[in-house]
């Protein structure tokens, strides 16, 4: 499958796990296709993406987990973090997307306060706060960004920051 294909399986995925608009899922993992095909299918389907960083400690990650009310977690298989929702692997997503009948799920309209994600951060002290990112907040910086730095569409851009940070995103 490429890409777009992940995506529209993610979005299926979420289907069939009564995922939906505004519901939140946990998204843990080393980066990878599977990791952003997760991430776009939530842009596209209104539901909450609440990524992390695959260092944050495991009490850290239970308390998430109990404060988000999360209805699915899509982590690596190394990270294993019985978040007490169902429990998807990154890893095996290619396996479980062949199982989907290709299928067409319309884009879920956001509003410019529905929120996008909730970001984990302590700045730069103190305990990791839910910091909420609306789909406007990210716009706004989206377009702020490209305004500054003249970016094009066909520019090539090496990451080397982990895709749970914002800035990588």
């Amino acid at each position: 499958l490429d890409l777009r294909g992940k995506i529209n399986s993610a979005r299926l995925l979420f289907k069939k796990l009564k995922i939906k608009k505004q519901d939140k899922i946990i998204i843990l993992g080393n980066s990878s296709i599977e990791w952003v095909a997760v991430y776009f299918a939530c842009i596209l389907s209104n539901v909450v993406a609440v990524p992390l960083d695959v260092l944050t400690d495991k009490t850290l990650l239970q308390k998430i987990c109990s404060q988000v009310k999360a209805k699915a977690s899509f982590q690596g298989i190394s990270m294993n973090i019985h978040s007490g929702t169902k429990t998807i692997y990154l890893e095996d997503l290619y396996e479980t997307f062949k199982k989907f009948e290709a299928g067409h799920i319309p884009i879920e309209n956001a509003l410019p306060e529905d929120i996008l994600e909730i970001q984990y951060t302590s700045g730069t002290t103190g305990y990791p706060k839910g910091v909420i990112l609306t789909h406007k907040n990210v716009y706004a910086a989206v377009n702020a960004a490209t305004d500054a730095l003249g970016l094009r569409i066909h520019l090539k851009i090496l990451n080397i920051l982990p895709l749970s940070h914002v800035f990588a995103q």
